[in-house]
């Protein structure tokens, strides 16, 4: 059994392409709903926390806004890399990095996208596709700012 969720875009508050949307089993639907659960609960904490503290610098409700917003780029960047995954499978034509263009060079990439991704959980991983970790290396480059490494030239 398979759950379809539809990404909200941030900027327009509108539900994402239902022409593409991202499948997940039940276990992995059970998962991100306890986890939403589970961020939820951190959210109101911090916020609340941030009211007492610093009441003067912050709202409740910006505070929330704030994080939420933050929250759905993670998820938006998550759902990304599922949908690319996803399409891959579905194509029945998966290659990963180290079948693409062998295990040194796979390993290469992997390294710089483990060095530079922001992401908690990023997809720098040899069995995903080149393209997929190249797009994380790029995403993570964007972020650095002027202290780039060589490979984000």
């Amino acid at each position: 059994m398979f759950v379809v969720l539809l990404v909200i875009d941030p900027t327009s508050h509108e539900l994402g392409s239902p022409a593409n949307p991202v499948r997940f089993t039940t276990s992995n639907q059970t998962q991100l709903k306890e986890s939403q659960r589970n961020w939820i609960k951190y959210r109101d904490s911090e916020c609340r926390y941030q009211q007492v503290n610093y009441a003067i610098m912050v709202s409740e409700a910006d505070c929330k806004e704030a994080l939420t917003r933050q929250r759905i780029g993670l998820l938006s960047q998550q759902l990304g890399w599922l949908k690319k995954v996803g399409q891959k499978d579905e194509a029945g034509t998966a290659v990963d990095c180290k079948q693409e263009i062998g295990a040194k060079a796979a390993n290469i990439l992997v390294n710089q996208c483990k060095d530079i991704s922001p992401a908690t959980n990023p997809p720098c991983n040899a069995s995903n596709s080149c393209d997929l970790i190249r797009d994380e290396i790029k995403r993570g480059c964007s972020m650095v700012g002027d202290k780039k490494p060589a490979y984000c030239q």
